[in-house]
């Protein structure tokens, strides 16, 4: 029986074989909804450089002056005073808040204290039946759903929220988290561009931040001319140059880029480490490795003598190289098949 090309896709798309990739909505939208919440944003930014400066109970002020709160603030005032205020004070607060009113904005801020999964889904829920209109709930909802492997289903329903709401940073920020994890790392490179949302922010943390997105999207070229576009020459984007550099085939430059590096700073422990991975799995020179590997490891333990932290995970892979390493050098050899070669 022969069966239509129409009939075919038809059951290709029901089987869900043929699907088109999920796609951020667009970004030139993006942008000018972003635009036309500034005088909000800038609030928002006002306010935590009034924390920054005098304290909390400054910053509180300072938004009671400026009339009824809004979900942003709302949610701003809270998350401040949560490096202040205990746990139980701050939950009590806010549960008399919820029995008092009720209301959508009260549930949704409580919701965001509880830490049982069910309970706290509960009452987001109960915020939405509330307001379906407040959808900072529908965001938080949707960060709350389980994840699972091979459904886009969650990742879907953000992207329509964005399609519909494309001012809507925590929707844009919560899928920086779920494009990577459902195998769209663009997604997130997208959304990362769109950071930072206040326009009284240092750019310069956004900007980084952005970069690290690319490279972990395997857009290094991005990355690359991101650094060049932004000017960025701190430590962090210099070595986030020179991860850009090997994955696009130039190693050789990175490694004369952190050498330089290795020299103006010779204690940094982190330094030998990267160019321990440089040497073992882009330039292919294992015994360039072993020394940097050795070196790291001995400048770790300068670094932890001074008070100085360095990630016990680098340390580990460090160790367990240099005991491979050993492994193979020390492995006998096979006469006989070297007499055969």
């Amino acid at each position: 029986m022969r069966i239509s090309a129409f009939l075919l896709v038809w059951v290709l798309a029901a089987c869900g074989l043929l699907q088109s990739k999920p796609e951020a909505p667009s970004f030139e939208r993006a942008i000018r909804a972003k635009t036309a919440d500034q005088e909000q944003w800038s609030v928002l930014g006002e306010t935590l450089r009034v924390y920054q400066s005098s304290g909390l109970e400054a910053a509180e002020d300072f938004l009671a002056r400026q009339g009824q709160l809004e979900v942003r603030e709302e949610i701003l005032v809270q998350d401040l005073r949560r490096e202040h205020w205990t746990e139980q004070a701050l939950l009590r607060s806010y549960r008399n808040r919820y029995e008092a009113s009720r209301d959508a904005l009260s549930t949704l801020l409580l919701a965001r204290l509880t830490e049982d999964p069910a309970a706290r889904m509960r009452l987001l829920e109960e915020a939405k039946d509330r307001d379906a209109k407040l959808l900072q709930v529908r965001v938080e909802i949707l960060a709350n759903e389980p994840f699972r492997i091979g459904d886009e289903t969650v990742l879907n329903r953000l992207l329509n929220l964005l399609e519909d709401e494309p001012g809507l940073a925590e929707g844009w920020r919560l899928l920086r988290e779920l494009g990577p994890r459902y195998g769209y790392p663009g997604l997130a490179c997208t959304a990362a561009e769109l950071e930072p949302w206040c326009p009284s922010e240092d750019p310069t943390a956004a900007r980084l931040d952005q970069v690290r997105t690319c490279l972990a999207a395997g857009r290094a070229r991005v990355a690359l001319e991101r650094l060049d576009l932004f000017g960025l020459e701190s430590r962090e984007a210099q070595l986030m140059r020179a991860s850009a550099l090997a994955e696009m085939g130039r190693a050789p430059e990175a490694w004369e880029l952190l050498r330089g590096m290795q020299e103006a700073t010779p204690g940094d422990p982190m330094l030998s480490f990267n160019l321990g991975l440089l040497a073992r799995d882009y330039l292919s020179e294992p015994e360039r490795a072993r020394i940097e590997f050795e070196r790291f490891l001995q400048l770790v333990t300068q670094a932890r003598a001074q008070g100085q932290s360095v990630p016990e995970l680098r340390v580990l892979q460090a160790k367990t190289w240099l005991r491979q390493q050993e492994d193979i050098d020390q492995a006998p050899v096979d006469e006989d098949a070297d007499a055969e070669a």
